[in-house]
């Protein structure tokens, strides 16, 4: 059975459990701080270079697509857009005298009012319109608790998604009514989904750490 077992596994299986239960430690016990301090950095650090390693990969493939002229448009641009979202994030680093503050703000303007809101505002929708097919393709199927859920769901996140049709110049008692009910659909669910959401992240977070640090899943030795 030994002789299964590499070197190299162990070393990563050590290393993995003793930063975790160290960094564990740091935090449950005050006197720890600069320790704590000194690995949260250094897992920054290597998070940062993972990110890094995986936008070069992503680059690669698309650049090697273009390349090799694949099927598929998108990846002309995804490497125009990245160059165009590098320069503009390295802009407040250029001197100068190339690039004036007022040219540098302007450019920024530009990008976030014309091309990134434009394209959020693109996305959602999308969203929404996945969100009909989907629920005009559930209706198919037989009725259900869970499906009247999800419709109903989906109709919440449709309502919102669309412009709100009660303005705050609305007078009367109907107006208003119909305004905290629409304040009711769009904010308060969203608020209590996102929400849940976050809780059910942290859980999976919490349990992922803990199979990682009692050796249970190994994701560092695949």
């Amino acid at each position: 059975m030994l002789k299964n077992v590499r070197f190299g596994n162990v070393v990563l299986a050590a290393v993995a459990l003793l930063s975790g239960w160290l960094t564990l430690l740091t935090l449950l016990i005050d006197g720890l701080a600069d320790l704590r301090q000194l690995l949260l950095g250094w897992g920054a650090l290597l998070m940062a270079v993972a990110v890094m390693a995986g936008v070069i990969n992503l680059l690669r493939v698309h650049l090697n697509r273009l390349l090799t002229q694949s099927a598929g448009w998108y990846s002309l641009f995804m490497v125009l857009g990245f160059g165009v979202t590098l320069l503009l994030g390295l802009l407040p680093a250029v001197p100068g005298e190339l690039f004036s503050a007022e040219t540098k703000a302007a450019l920024q303007d530009f990008s976030f009012r014309y091309i990134i809101t434009p394209t959020s505002a693109a996305l959602s929708a999308l969203l929404l319109f996945v969100l009909v097919l989907a629920g005009m393709r559930v209706l198919r199927r037989p009725p259900s608790f869970l499906l009247l859920i999800f419709l109903a769901t989906a109709v919440i996140a449709v309502f919102n998604l669309s412009p709100s049709v009660f303005t705050a110049e609305e007078t009367g008692e109907v107006g208003s009514t119909w305004a905290l009910i629409w304040a009711a659909l769009t904010q308060v669910l969203a608020v209590a989904g996102a929400r849940g959401l976050l809780i059910g992240m942290a859980l999976g977070v919490l349990a992922t750490g803990l199979r990682v640090l009692l050796a249970l899943d190994r994701p560092y030795g695949d």
